[in-house]
């Protein structure tokens, strides 16, 4: 039997059927949180591609809202930085993705939903299976079978008590959130020379003496570049040592309006909040 997959017409702006009104997270697939990521002590840059399939065939509508949500995901995690459109990278990532828009597919392949409301048909599902590909420092590693599924109510039927139901573009961008995030959890446990960082030891004692404060940086957003005094130091959030005097923090991030300031340093601790705001177009 066919699904009927509003949440991909909702995402890509197909037909939209049956009127959905609300669309659920499985709870069944996310394992791993962004502070299960170990960061390396230099972000890796990586070049990203990413390809979207429907019942495995190419479905390149979905992939630039794919492409963003991915980037989005990366940056936030601290493992990596995409590396822009244009410039060269020897490490890359290929994402794909593939809704199984087949229930018997889906069930063929595995799937499960973490709440029996799922099975009373008051809605329709989209499962997501996701391989994803990484060569870093000459070294391939590839991993499949990451699952996931987004439940849509149809009409005015009610969603589950113990899910918070969101908008069909947030359910997506967390799933996808979900499985990048599964995925570099298990890429951390390859052997990545720079996967862990090891504490590094001052050259000398007068180094050790001029990093006298550690700065703490979050943003709403998060995932957004850092600067200090003109260099990228990490994304938020994101806590990085700074020596004492007058510094300039800028915070950046695609589609939002540049944050900065001026901060005097002498020592201690420094948390830092930017609250981005959307660019004007």
């Amino acid at each position: 039997m066919k699904g009927t997959f509003v949440l991909l017409a909702l995402l890509i702006g197909g037909a939209i059927q049956a009127g959905a009104s609300k669309s659920y997270v499985d709870p069944s697939y996310g394992k791993v949180q962004y502070a299960d990521i170990l960061k390396p002590a230099q972000p890796y840059r990586l070049k990203l591609k990413v390809n979207f399939q429907l019942n495995g065939k190419p479905h390149p509508g979905a992939e630039k809202l794919l492409m963003q949500q991915v980037d989005r995901v990366i940056r936030a995690s601290g493992f990596a930085v995409p590396v822009p459109e244009g410039e060269a990278a020897t490490d890359e990532l290929h994402v794909v993705v593939n809704n199984v828009a087949d229930i018997g597919e889906a069930k063929r392949k595995g799937f499960v939903t973490g709440s029996t409301f799922f099975l009373k048909g008051s809605t329709v599902t989209d499962y997501y299976e996701m391989e994803a590909t990484a060569v870093i420092g000459g070294k391939t590693i590839a991993k499949s079978g990451y699952k996931h599924a987004i439940h849509s109510t149809i009409g005015l039927a009610k969603g589950p008590k113990d899910i918070q139901g969101t908008t069909a573009d947030e359910a997506f961008g967390k799933v996808v959130e979900e499985l990048i995030l599964n995925f570099l959890g298990d890429l951390q446990k390859e052997d990545l020379s720079r996967a862990v960082a090891a504490p590094v030891a001052p050259p000398n004692p007068v180094a050790a003496l001029a990093v006298q404060a550690s700065l703490t940086v979050d943003s709403t957003p998060a995932g957004a570049d850092i600067e200090i005094d003109g260099t990228f130091v990490g994304n938020t959030p994101s806590t990085v040592g700074v020596a004492p005097g007058s510094h300039l923090v800028a915070v950046k991030a695609k589609g939002f309006a540049d944050w900065s300031k001026t901060l005097n340093v002498s020592g201690g601790a420094i948390h830092v909040s930017a609250e981005l705001e959307r660019a004007s177009q």
